[in-house]
């Protein structure tokens, strides 16, 4: 009896592993849930400390106007 050879799958030429890594949704769901949190904590850090600076200015210009 023969043993038929499987070939390797290729996409665009490359080939594919036959097995692909599991990925943890859950892991990688909380990862960007963090990292979102972040960003989000930082964007408001800097629009009060925009804030301040607008305000500041403001103040003197009417000192110096």
């Amino acid at each position: 009896m023969l043993k038929s050879t499987q070939r390797r799958k290729t996409v665009l030429g490359v080939p594919v592993p036959r097995k692909v890594p599991s990925v943890d949704v859950k892991k990688v769901a909380k990862a960007v849930g963090k990292a979102s949190k972040q960003v989000g904590e930082t964007s408001k850090s800097v629009s009060k400390d925009i804030e301040r600076v607008g305000n500041q200015a403001e103040r003197l210009g009417k000192i110096l106007g």
